[in-house]
């Protein structure tokens, strides 16, 4: 199963959606008809990115809603989806993760993920001090619609960013490897081409306790392109980790925008 975020009138920041994907191989997919649409008051704005979870033969999906006002004023709503064998979406009626005090309207794309049997998801954010960061949540006895904060996930990071995006954490031989998005990371502690960075972090282990990535190695790219970004990660069940990435970026504009496709 994969979802791609889509905006099906041209290559705008428009109302984004969900569209459901199927394959045998990671190769060849097919669209099954099931789409995640921007259609309640908790995501009029757009359904931005988040992640899915198998939970009794039913997939979960946590995303965020992106809501505006009148005055176009911006909040973000952590949100729950269900789809069932037979592609039918329902959604919650609540807010799963309402907004932070210390965090601004930059929060955003959870990813939900199983260590030692207990379902946690981290969501990047920016601070008030306009620095990114990332929160660590749990699920409160593996309930996927009762979440907890656990705290500010230290990972090693200067704060030089303004924003982080896209935080997945993925497993590899055991040990915890954090991909991320820092937008407009300064350039003294990385080089990079793209107009937001796409990178990792190799870790040595999770202290949940201490909310810390043990043993963070430095930061790195992890792809020396122009396009690849928003890098979602997860581990199979027997035990591999595979990536997927967005290839275009947000922000800039393609020679294909006038043919109303991007990426």
């Amino acid at each position: 199963t994969l979802f791609y975020q889509n905006w099906p009138f041209g290559a705008a920041h428009g109302l984004k959606e969900w569209v459901h994907n199927e394959s045998d191989d990671l190769v060849h997919f097919h669209v099954t008809g099931a789409e995640l649409l921007p259609d309640t008051k908790r995501d009029s704005h757009g359904a931005y990115s988040g992640s899915a979870y198998e939970i009794e033969g039913n997939l979960f999906l946590l995303y965020t809603g992106n809501v505006r006002n009148e005055n176009w004023e911006r909040d973000t709503l952590q949100i729950g989806a269900w789809m069932d064998k037979d592609y039918n979406i329902t959604k919650g009626e609540n807010v799963l993760i309402h907004k932070p005090a210390d965090v601004t309207d930059h929060f955003r794309d959870p990813q939900m993920f199983n260590y030692e049997g207990q379902l946690y998801a981290i969501v990047g954010a920016q601070n008030l001090e306009k620095s990114g960061f990332i929160k660590l949540y749990k699920a409160d006895d593996n309930n996927v619609e009762t979440w907890e904060e656990v705290g500010n996930l230290d990972f090693g990071g200067t704060g030089s960013e303004y924003m982080i995006e896209c935080p997945n954490l993925v497993f590899v031989d055991k040990k915890p490897v954090l991909i991320y998005c820092p937008q407009w990371l300064d350039k003294s502690e990385l080089n990079y081409g793209n107009i937001y960075p796409n990178t990792f972090k190799i870790c040595q282990s999770l202290d949940i306790e201490k909310v810390k990535l043990v043993g963070a190695s430095e930061i790195q790219n992890l792809d020396y392109g122009f396009e690849a970004y928003a890098t979602q990660g997860f581990n199979t069940p027997d035990g591999r980790a595979l990536i997927v990435s967005w290839i275009g970026l947000p922000d800039i504009d393609y020679p294909t925008d006038k043919y109303d496709y991007q990426g």
